[in-house]
């Protein structure tokens, strides 16, 4: 929407980058909807050279942005929504409170914040990044649904001086609305499950067929449509998820992990392919070729249809995704 991918370029991506990324596509592809690639896999016969386009978390900025982009291309997309943040319209705290700390211009946090004592420096981006996980660790304490979240964020804002106000209002980090999930929903796009509180498969089993069911009622009746493709949380998945989305009627799981799919690969690990500004578009097409998941796949043969579990989250620098 403004600025976020040069913040977060991981995760987001430029309308002119994505531009790119369409034209690529368009040249090389037939881009085809979710439901269509699951039918051919059903049936075991799948089509070469096609694509299918899936967006996570369901942001604002996929309504503001990407979708009015897409439409000029004719391009359909699955939307994979979090229904708590649809549902209640608050913004997705981890992300806010790290934007926070991105944006703000001091030298040195000088003031104590709960959990977090001050000086803190904010010299480089190691020393922002150092803030980022002090304040997450904290916000970590409060309750997923508890005010306690919002002060916090508003507490750090004012430190930092940071407008927290004109970030919220301008929904860089919300959720689209239950009404908006049903424009998307009639224009065409798929709006479909990544859970009702983020929670991740492998380190919450338990909660699994009640994260899915609340997420499926509540996207349901927004779309007044049948919501039957689910996104891994994180990415994090095991293969002991499986029954308890097939009891759920869900047909099909993406993950995160790279490379093409097959008439045998499984439904509920279907393989993907992620983008953001921080891959060059040489990058992105050499990605698209297949070639690195093919030497891959030729050191792990096992893995040629079928990805590996993933049951750990990845760590950088001291960061963890």
């Amino acid at each position: 929407m403004a600025d976020e991918h040069h913040r977060f370029k991981n995760l987001f991506i430029s309308p002119q980058t994505f531009r790119k990324r369409l034209e690529f596509l368009n040249r090389h592809y037939k881009i085809i909807r979710l439901e269509e690639a699951v039918r051919q896999l059903t049936t075991g016969r799948v089509e070469p050279y096609q694509a299918v386009l899936t967006f996570d978390d369901g942001y604002y900025n996929f309504l503001s942005v990407a979708a009015p982009i897409l439409e000029e291309y004719q391009i359909p997309a699955t939307v994979y929504v979090v229904s708590y943040y649809l549902e209640k319209q608050k913004p997705f705290h981890s992300l806010l409170i790290r934007d926070i700390i991105l944006r703000s211009e001091l030298d040195v946090l000088s003031e104590n914040i709960p959990g977090i004592p001050a000086p803190v420096p904010l010299r480089s981006a190691k020393d922002k990044e150092r803030l980022v996980r002090l304040a997450l660790k904290q916000l970590f304490e409060y309750p997923f649904d508890s005010p306690k979240r919002d002060e916090f964020a508003g507490v750090l804002a004012e430190k930092l001086q940071v407008d927290i106000d004109t970030i919220l209002k301008k929904r860089y980090w919300h959720s689209i609305t239950g009404e908006e999930a049903k424009q998307l929903s009639q224009k065409g796009y798929s709006i479909e499950l990544h859970g009702h509180s983020h929670h991740n498969v492998v380190e919450h089993p338990k909660i699994l067929r009640e994260e899915v069911k609340n997420c499926k009622d509540i996207v349901d009746k927004a779309t007044q449509k049948d919501a039957r493709f689910f996104c891994y949380p994180s990415g994090l998945w095991k293969k002991e998820a499986w029954k308890v989305l097939n009891e759920l009627g869900i047909q099909c799981a993406v993950t995160t992990r790279n490379g093409p799919n097959f008439s045998a690969t499984p439904l509920f690990a279907l393989r993907r392919y992620l983008d953001g500004e921080y891959q060059h578009q040489l990058e992105f097409e050499f990605l698209m070729s297949n070639l690195r998941w093919l030497l891959h796949s030729v050191f792990h043969p096992a893995r040629f249809t079928t990805p590996s579990e993933k049951v750990k989250r990845y760590k950088e620098d001291g960061k963890i995704f």
